[in-house]
């Protein structure tokens, strides 16, 4: 008999994303992440901490080099609780 885990859709935003499919997120994304609010992430913003990029109003944050940043970008890292 195969269990079948439901995650939440909260979840998705803890978990680590692959810079080949996702090479920008949201600050809130990058914030759940590394498991900070979404103020001290928009704060991370405007002190340059993270590596971001402006589109018009929008403020990404590049995901390689943030995962890069934070030690998060090792392959062997599990993505997802079925990964683990």
């Amino acid at each position: 008999m195969e269990t079948t885990i439901r995650v939440p859709e909260y979840a998705e935003q803890f978990r680590l994303p692959d810079p080949a499919t996702e090479p920008t997120m949201t600050v809130p994304r990058a914030s759940g992440v590394v498991k900070v609010s979404v103020r001290a992430g928009y704060d991370a913003v405007a002190r340059g901490e993270w590596p971001t990029i402006r589109i018009g109003r929008s403020v990404r944050v590049l995901t390689a080099k943030f995962l890069a940043q934070y030690g998060l970008d090792d392959h062997d890292v599990p993505t997802s609780p079925e990964a683990a």
